[in-house]
């Protein structure tokens, strides 16, 4: 933005690059020319400031990590001393109490929305999704061949009333509503965890943003919540270490387990042993 006394404010010139076969979208990994203006605050969501990252720490267990790995494929579930890490981690930081048997490691949040949805839906089958929301979600479902229906979201959260019968999945972001940044009310949790039972409809929790809450004690998440087992509940480092670690978790409902690990197998098996190593070892520590 610019502005001047007296001349309001206008949107600045935009310096995009251009795709070198002439496209019109933006590449951002080509060099900068000296003209392009320095970016001072960058006010993209969910990139966390990489001056923070703990690289001396995580040197030091990545280190540790390529001389403990094992030299197999591995468990597509993810290494289990992780997993039994992070059981212990969510159940610590956000009252979510589930055997580690039931966590799986995943290469991101995102990875856990693909295997969630490919094995829950087959193509014509309806996910609602908060309007607005996280359009990355929205292109996973699309892929998959579902309908995707938005569902607004007012002060509370999403409007669990207005969620079609014939919705299989429901995908929401309680904790921090994204983009909106509304916390999913209690009485509101409590009504969409009605829903999902008297339907059969499977609730995917993204816990977006739950670790930066400053005031008042968090809400319970609807994984705590549901006596039903009708709650996949995913959450990542990305927003809290770094996006390129590509590394997060999902606690999936006992009957979804099988035929999710399954497709698990045929995607990329499992991530990189060595990234896992270091997280476990990093988190074990007590350094997250």
């Amino acid at each position: 933005m610019d502005g001047r006394r007296g001349g309001g404010t206008v949107i600045s010139d935009l310096f995009a690059l251009q795709d070198p076969d002439g496209g019109s979208e933006p590449v951002p990994d080509l060099p900068r020319p000296e003209s392009a203006p320095e970016i001072v605050f960058d006010l993209r969501p969910g990139t966390p400031d990489p001056r923070l990252f703990p690289i001396t720490d995580w040197k030091r267990h990545a280190r540790w990590a390529v001389d403990q790995h094992d030299v197999s494929y591995g468990d597509p579930a993810g290494i289990a001393d992780l997993r039994l890490v992070l059981a212990r981690w969510v159940a610590k930081s956000r009252g979510v109490d589930a055997s580690f048997r039931q966590l799986t490691v995943t290469s991101g949040a995102q990875q856990a929305f693909f295997l969630l949805i490919a094995t829950c839906t087959v193509s014509g089958d309806t996910v609602s999704i908060e309007d607005p929301g996280y359009h990355r979600f929205r292109s996973v479902v699309e892929a998959q061949g579902a309908r995707v229906t938005p569902i607004p979201v007012d002060d509370e959260g999403i409007v669990v009333d207005a969620i079609p019968l014939e919705t299989k999945v429901v995908y929401v972001t309680p904790s921090h509503q994204f983009p909106t940044g509304v916390t999913m009310s209690m009485s509101r949790r409590l009504a969409l965890l009605e829903l999902a039972r008297n339907r059969g409809m499977l609730i995917i929790e993204d816990d977006y943003d739950s670790e930066f809450r400053y005031v008042d004690r968090p809400l319970e998440p609807l994984y705590r919540l549901d006596r039903s087992g009708l709650v996949a509940y995913v959450a990542s480092f990305s927003k809290t270490l770094s996006p390129a670690l590509r590394l997060g978790c999902v606690v999936v409902p006992r009957d979804l387990l099988s035929d999710l690990l399954g497709l698990r197998e045929q995607v990329d098996w499992a991530p990189s042993q060595v990234d896992q190593l270091t997280l476990k070892a990093y988190v074990a520590d007590g350094e997250f």
